[in-house]
């Protein structure tokens, strides 16, 4: 597997993940209630985080229904209490998965970190039963990297992050835009494709925080290795707690089919 470079050992991890809830989890639930998930549905959660799709799949399909949640570290997932959730400790580059299995397959931010990512989502795709749905969803940092905006300190020490995640996990930095194509290529009906992006004020719940907590996790990179002093680094990261602060997402990409 690829390096994360988020861990559940992390002290800021559970906030970093709760900030990226409050971000995705609106769109996710629509692309899932587009789909059409109801009661009885037998779903698979891939890299469930700290829980909150799980739960709200575990609420939505109810006690005649089923959700399997897996991960690589099961710490967060392990203290939810849904009587029809399965929690799995599982890497899905090296571990099986049954086949012909589920009604919805969901991953979110996990193929793009992943090496050959086509080989997975044939994995995924297999663990469909006939008539079922998956959903994919993964950045597209092309907001961040390219634009024709004047570089200031803030947007250029956004790009750096950006790089050096990319370095650090050798993941695609515009993964999510391949998706489309990626699940027509496997033969799926129905494939439909949404880009969404976020602008928000700074010390809100999302962005700002996601924002602020991967320059935490990168602070060794910046101030460590004296590309900037503490003071400046400092400086930089309070601008996510400004309300006059406008604060951008990457892209995020979901792409849905089904199984014939």
């Amino acid at each position: 597997m690829s390096k994360y470079s988020f861990d559940h050992e992390w002290g800021m991890e559970r906030e970093r993940l709760r900030h990226l809830e409050a971000l995705l989890d609106p769109g996710t639930i629509r692309e899932l209630e587009a789909i059409g998930v109801s009661a009885g549905w037998q779903c698979l959660e891939v890299g469930g985080g700290r829980g909150s799709i799980a739960s709200w799949l575990c609420e939505k399909v109810g006690p005649d229904g089923s959700v399997t949640a897996t991960d690589v570290k099961t710490s967060f997932l392990d203290e939810l209490t849904y009587s029809n959730l399965s929690v799995l400790k599982h890497d899905i580059v090296t571990d099986s998965l049954p086949e012909n299995r589920f009604d919805l397959v969901h991953a979110r931010a996990v193929l793009e970190h992943l090496p050959q990512p086509s080989h997975i989502l044939s994995k995924l795709i297999r663990a469909l039963r006939p008539g079922g749905w998956i959903l994919i969803e993964d950045h597209d940092h092309h907001l961040i990297l390219n634009t024709d905006e004047p570089d200031s300190p803030f947007r250029q020490m956004m790009k750096t992050a950006v790089r050096e995640l990319v370095g650090k996990s050798k993941m695609d930095p515009f993964f999510g835009r391949t998706l489309y194509s990626a699940l027509s290529s496997h033969g799926l009906l129905e494939v439909a494709s949404e880009a969404r992006a976020y602008q928000q004020s700074g010390g809100t719940p999302g962005a700002p925080g996601v924002w602020k907590l991967v320059f935490e996790c990168l602070r060794e990179s910046f101030v460590g290795t004296g590309a900037q002093s503490i003071e400046q680094f400092d400086e930089l990261i309070e601008q996510f707690d400004r309300p006059e602060h406008a604060v951008m997402s990457p892209i995020y990409w979901a792409a849905r089919g089904k199984r014939g």
